[in-house]
């Protein structure tokens, strides 16, 4: 028998990272990105007392359009939520079709920061999406283990972060302005 459990079921709380990320993107009203299926993200925000957009899309259905805005949280879990475990996608011919419905997803008003969190950039699905968001707004990249190899180093506009999370929470004051061009490393990208 298949015991469905979330951690937050278990008594697990979203940690400093959730926190930062929630705060970061709800002041500011940037979208955030996961592969993740925990909902920390969503529990950090709703602690804050921001609003939560969420959008996990379907490998059948459109993407269709996102308004993120400072005071939500707007999260696209692109492989599903451990909330609902029949959205779920894990098999290659899910993420397969998961690549195409990305090609179609589209924020409103374009946003000029966009947070990539729980993402190695090992997956097939999300990286020419961030590689194509990247020539227009900034991603900034969280990951905890963002090495020289790291493929956030080859997009036209990359902002890193690997930790501690307190330097997050403060190195991107709101209203400094996104990467012009290129790569920039906040902390401890070697």
């Amino acid at each position: 028998m298949f015991n469905h459990s979330t951690a937050q079921d278990l008594g697990a709380e979203p940690n400093s990272g959730h926190r930062s990320v929630a705060r970061l993107a709800g002041v500011n009203g940037w979208p955030v990105i996961t592969t993740n299926y925990d909902c920390f993200p969503e529990t950090a925000a709703a602690q804050s007392g921001y609003a939560v957009k969420l959008k996990v899309p379907s490998s059948s259905a459109r993407a269709g359009q996102l308004a993120p805005a400072p005071g939500t949280l707007t999260l696209v879990k692109i492989h599903g939520t451990a909330e609902d475990y029949k959205t779920v996608r894990s098999t290659v011919s899910d993420l397969s079709r998961l690549a195409l419905i990305l090609d179609q997803l589209s924020f409103t008003p374009a946003p000029r920061r966009l947070l990539l969190i729980g993402y190695s950039g090992r997956d097939f699905d999300l990286f020419p999406y961030a590689a194509r968001l990247a020539e227009s707004a900034d991603v900034l990249w969280v990951d905890p283990q963002l090495g020289e190899d790291h493929r956030a180093r080859s997009l036209v506009r990359a902002t890193a972060f690997k930790g501690p999370w307190d330097v997050l929470a403060t190195a991107l004051t709101p209203g400094r302005p996104p990467n012009a061009a290129g790569f920039r490393c906040l902390a401890g990208c070697g």
